[in-house]
């Protein structure tokens, strides 16, 4: 509407890259409220607009208030919490007590199940759940320890529970009668159908058989993690749902443990 264009702002406002000026165009706060006020000042200056143009000392105060109230409601908490969350939480030698009993119980139940975190990241996955999708395993060396197939988690789709329904021949993905109501189309064509993450959990039924499931959570910790914030990591565990399920699933029971960590050596 004043004629001024992004690459304007961006001398305008002393700014080294049009990104800056494109980012919060776009809605993205920054985090530095001196991006926005140089912005603000750019715009409000009756040398770089006409005076009917420029913003009032009013629509100032009016935009300011509005970053601070959404600046309020930012997730950084959120960002923080991820960035302190570690794979290696559930290995032995680092296991904090409070997780302990959690870690125990995923290898004591008989049925496919596995540990997540908030954001929906596996930490680590039983025995069962590998047998009932015909995982394999090879040894780690110089550990007792057995570890995934190096292709199956390269990515970390894998270890994320949305890299279950994600591509186009998962049938979770076939289960839902419109699938385009619930996955953006343009997300799974640019990112999530590379046929590179095709090995993950569900992306194929068990030997050819359909097994209905029903998924339970019945365990979840709070974990304090390094700089205050808080993980919550639960147990989520697949309760077979017919008697054939739970007949199939007897036969597969392996109480060995599988951890991400083993396959994020770079953290």
């Amino acid at each position: 509407m004043r004629g001024v264009s992004a690459a304007d702002m961006t001398r305008l406002c002393g700014f080294a890259h049009q990104t800056t000026v494109d980012r919060l165009e776009a809605g993205r706060l920054p985090r530095s409220n001196d991006v926005l006020e140089r912005y603000l000042a750019a715009l409000a200056s009756p040398l770089h607009l006409p005076p009917e143009l420029a913003l009032t000392a009013e629509q100032v105060a009016l935009l300011r208030r509005l970053y601070q109230a959404q600046r309020a409601h930012r997730p950084e908490a959120a960002e923080a919490s991820a960035l302190a969350i570690s794979t290696r939480n559930l290995l032995l030698d680092h296991c904090p007590p409070a997780l302990a009993p959690l870690v125990r119980q995923l290898g004591e139940t008989p049925y496919p199940a596995l540990i997540f975190d908030d954001f929906w990241f596996d930490h680590a996955i039983n025995g069962t759940l590998c047998n009932v999708f015909d995982i394999q395993r090879t040894p780690i060396a110089g550990t007792t320890r057995l570890r995934l197939p190096d292709l199956f988690y390269q990515r970390w789709e894998m270890w994320h529970s949305i890299g279950i329904k994600i591509p186009r021949d998962s049938p979770l993905r076939q289960g839902y009668v419109l699938s385009d109501a619930f996955f953006l189309p343009l997300t799974l064509q640019a990112f999530f159908q590379d046929p590179r993450i095709a090995l993950h959990l569900f992306g194929a039924p068990i030997r050819g058989q359909s097994l209905p499931f029903k998924l339970t959570i019945p365990s979840q910790v709070q974990l304090r993690q390094p700089g205050g914030y808080t993980t919550t990591y639960a147990l989520a565990v697949w309760l077979p749902d017919s008697d054939h399920t739970a007949r199939v699933v007897g036969d597969l029971r392996d109480p060995a443990i599988y951890y991400a960590a083993d396959h994020d050596a770079a953290r």
